[in-house]
C-alpha cells in the first residue's frame, strides 16, 4: 500500500468538495494500513515468545553450551537476552511495533484532517 503521510492529511483550501469526497477513501486506506500493521505486529510477537521458548529449551537442555553454571530461572533469562535468534526476532518485534504507532499516529491525523475539514466548510 502506497501512503504518503504527508502529502494526504494535506488539504487543498480551493477544492474542498473534491477532498470532502476523497476523504471517506482515505480513511479506509489508513484504517487498513494501521490494521495490517497490527496483524504483522501480532505475528512478530508469536515469533518472538516461539523463539524465547525454543531458546529457554536449549539452554536448559544444554546449559554448558551457554556458560551456564547452574541452570536458574534468571541465568536461563540473561541467556535467552544473549541468545542470537531472541535478538533477532526482537528486533522484528521492536519494527514492528514502531510501525503500528506511525500507522496509528498517521490515522489520527487522517481524521483531524476529516475534522478541519468541518471547520474549512
Amino acid at each position: 500500500m502506497n501512503l504518503n503521510y504527508e502529502e494526504d492529511i494535506r488539504i487543498d483550501p480551493d477544492s474542498l468538495d473534491i477532498e470532502w469526497l476523497d476523504q471517506p477513501n482515505l480513511l479506509l486506506r489508513y484504517a487498513k494500513n494501521s490494521a495490517n500493521t497490527r496483524k504483522i505486529l501480532d505475528e512478530a510477537k508469536e515469533t518472538l515468545d516461539i523463539v524465547k521458548a525454543k531458546a529457554d529449551k536449549d539452554i536448559r537442555n544444554n546449559p554448558d553450551d551457554y556458560d551456564l553454571n547452574k541452570v536458574t530461572d534468571s541465568s536461563v533469562a540473561a541467556a535467552i537476552l544473549l541468545h542470537k535468534e531472541f535478538k533477532e526476532a526482537n528486533k522484528e518485534f521492536l519494527e514492528a511495533k514502531y510501525n503500528v504507532e506511525i500507522a496509528q499516529a498517521a490515522l489520527n491525523a487522517v481524521n483531524q484532517r476529516k475534522d478541519a475539514l468541518e471547520n474549512l466548510v
